[in-house]
């Protein structure tokens, strides 16, 4: 009978090798074993000013990591405005599986500029050094958790206030993988103009999904009696 495992735990088995892969938590193979990782759901988000005195200016969003300034170049970057810890780039040993996308602008937005940029904004999602995966008018991307209608207290937004209501981008039902080195960005652009914007107006953006981080691993070498021949097995097991 085979083994009981929990639950998530799958097990594939190579026939060729006759390896028996445990996973995600821990894997059983010959040689070097693979990196353990931990998940995070948790997204990856970033910041940028539109600034009333440039407001058709584009902005990039995940350029400007913690510590930098915002475009008005005086505001420092804090855990406010982003989880970005160097430019363009997860770095080592984080990755990321993206399935969809919010944007936000601050709750304290007047309509009027609420709808000018709104109206005006295109959001454009890059991968590596000129891949563009996606380009849509900035008003499809969903708002996210926010309060609901346009009263007097309440803040301009797109969409349900639901943190699940996002824009996916999951293809084939699989989400996008963004390794520790590949490069990525999000413009805002303003391709007919952006003017009369009144006071400095932030705009966040938030990539959904799951992020993967390294984790320390010991390596234990197993013997096994199979017959006349003693083998042994790499374990690698998170410590």
């Amino acid at each position: 009978m085979p083994p009981q495992l929990p639950n998530g735990v799958t097990v594939r088995s190579s026939e060729a090798a006759k390896i028996r892969v445990i996973h995600p938590y821990y894997k059983v193979v010959k040689g070097v074993p693979a990196a353990i990782v931990r998940s995070y759901k948790e997204p990856l988000y970033d910041s940028v000013q539109i600034l009333a005195a440039a407001p058709a200016t584009e902005r990039i969003w995940f350029q400007r990591p913690l510590g930098q300034t915002l475009e008005d170049g005086v505001t420092t970057k804090t855990l406010l405005h982003t989880n970005l810890n160097q430019s363009g780039t997860l770095g080592t040993p984080l990755s990321f599986d993206i399935y969809g996308f919010n944007l936000r602008l601050p709750k304290n937005i007047t309509k009027a500029n609420y709808n000018l940029i709104e109206a005006a904004g295109v959001v454009v999602v890059q991968f590596g050094q000129d891949t563009q995966f996606l380009t849509v008018p900035m008003e499809e991307i969903p708002s996210g958790v926010d309060t609901e209608g346009l009263g007097a207290t309440d803040s301009p937004h797109v969409g349900w206030g639901t943190v699940d209501n996002f824009y996916r981008f999951d293809i084939g039902g699989q989400a996008l993988h963004i390794n520790s080195t590949e490069s990525f960005s999000v413009k805002l652009q303003f391709p007919s103009g952006l003017a009369g914007v009144t006071g400095n107006q932030l705009a966040k953006f938030y990539q959904r999904g799951i992020k993967y981080k390294g984790r320390k691993t010991a390596f234990f070498l197993l013997s096994f009696s199979r017959g006349q021949k003693k083998t042994q097995d790499a374990l690698c097991l998170s410590n």
